[in-house]
């Protein structure tokens, strides 16, 4: 087996996360009774993609970035008849009860953990993460979960990645592989760190020219062909 240590991000991954937010994000704006047509959702994707960029890069903290989402957010809505801490804790709380997940990413999963030592890494909050994975059952696959909240620390910085590496016995570099649909977070990490990158790429997006991933997959069923190429 070329790589017998995978390591996989859980959202857009494993699990769907845009359907989890859409359901999260369209069940907490109607019991709150925020408006939420088109522009509000693409306001709002807009929003957290950006907290989500500056805390990758090291410019927001996981508790900030807890409730910088909704703050800026409704605050562009001009919306004032809720808190929007409040606001944010149901989000979270319904967003940790969803179980949507990528077709064939279990079975696939399933077939792998005989055979491969695996490793869950995500950049999530903790307590929506730990929910969705007790929910699902999915934590049963992995020996290890590396949340970034837990360690302090999150993709792509070297020491995300340096943690899991020691939490799986330092085996050489050249045996891991990291599986996951963020260039910015798992490809640009995984090479930084020198090992094997997985591009999960359903859309068959563009690759832009500042990151070149290993392989290139369009279905997460593939990753188990390149897992056990010899």
């Amino acid at each position: 087996m070329n790589y017998p240590y995978l390591l996989f991000d859980l959202d857009n991954t494993i699990l769907d996360f845009d359907q989890s937010k859409a359901h999260a994000l369209a069940t907490t704006c109607a019991h709150f009774g925020i408006p939420l047509g088109p522009r509000e959702k693409d306001l709002y994707t807009t929003i957290n993609t950006a907290c989500w960029a500056a805390y990758e890069r090291g410019e927001m903290d996981q508790p900030t970035l807890r409730y910088a989402r909704f703050e800026r957010f409704l605050s562009a809505l001009n919306w004032h008849s809720s808190p929007a801490r409040e606001v944010a804790d149901f989000f979270l709380h319904e967003l940790g009860q969803t179980r949507f997940e990528v077709n064939g990413a279990v079975d696939m999963l399933e077939r792998l953990k005989p055979d491969f030592r695996m490793a869950l890494v995500t950049n999530g909050l903790k307590d929506v993460q730990r929910s969705r994975l007790h929910a699902t059952g999915l934590g049963r696959f992995f020996e290890e979960i590396i949340i970034s909240e837990e360690i302090n620390v999150a993709k792509p910085q070297h020491e995300f990645f340096a943690h899991t590496h020691r939490l799986l016995g330092h085996p050489p570099k050249s045996e891991l592989l990291i599986i996951g649909d963020s260039l910015s977070s798992d490809i640009r990490g995984g090479h930084d760190f020198g090992i094997a990158t997985c591009w999960y790429n359903p859309q068959r997006k563009a690759l832009p020219p500042t990151h070149q991933p290993t392989f290139d997959i369009q279905h997460i069923r593939e990753v188990e062909w390149i897992a056990r190429q010899r």
